[in-house]
């Protein structure tokens, strides 16, 4: 409930890849159940994850891509294919 307070707060940040891509590292790092997962992603605009998928960066956006390397890459696939599962 409290997200949903912050995205209506300051929504530029949930139409961002390079923030997208910050939570997922951290939601990475501990175990939640399938629902809640869901529910962080889906505050997220859509085109956020359609430029994940398409792999287009936009410029107004930060690209984490460059400072992690690989890592991130594998992260983003691994996240990619469980929106598709």
């Amino acid at each position: 409930m409290e997200l949903h307070i912050l995205k209506h707060k300051q929504p530029e940040p949930f139409q961002q890849t390079a923030f997208f891509h910050r939570v997922m590292k951290l939601l990475e790092q501990y175990h939640f159940r399938l629902p809640v997962l869901r529910f962080v992603i889906d505050l997220f605009d859509k085109r956020v994850m359609r430029r994940i998928v398409l792999d287009e960066e936009s410029d107004d956006s930060e690209s984490e891509h460059d400072e992690s390397g690989p890592e991130t890459r594998a992260n983003d696939i691994k996240w990619a294919s469980m929106e598709e599962g």
